[in-house]
């Protein structure tokens, strides 16, 4: 058996694709899953949404969080709504 690459090695792709894994989580093509790995898009999307301090954000399908944090960051609060229960 090969040995696993080192976490500094691997895209962001993988290492989500690694913990989740860890959980026994796989994505669901029938619930059209995509996960974001990708931090400056997360961020840009935040950007974009104009937050202010004194908002209130409803995240549908928070999936591993990418964004979750950042709105969290910008809003009073996140109300994080997924479906999936092994997330």
């Amino acid at each position: 058996m090969a040995p696993r690459e080192s976490e500094e090695s691997l895209s962001e792709g993988q290492k989500l694709r690694r913990r989740l894994e860890a959980y026994g989580v796989k994505p669901r093509k029938r619930w059209g899953q995509n996960f974001l790995v990708r931090p400056a898009v997360a961020e840009r999307i935040v950007e974009l949404c104009h937050l202010s301090a004194d908002r209130v954000v409803v995240e549908i399908g928070p999936g591993a969080g990418a964004l979750t944090g950042l709105l969290g960051a910008a809003a009073r609060r996140v109300v994080a709504v997924e479906r999936d229960h092994g997330l």
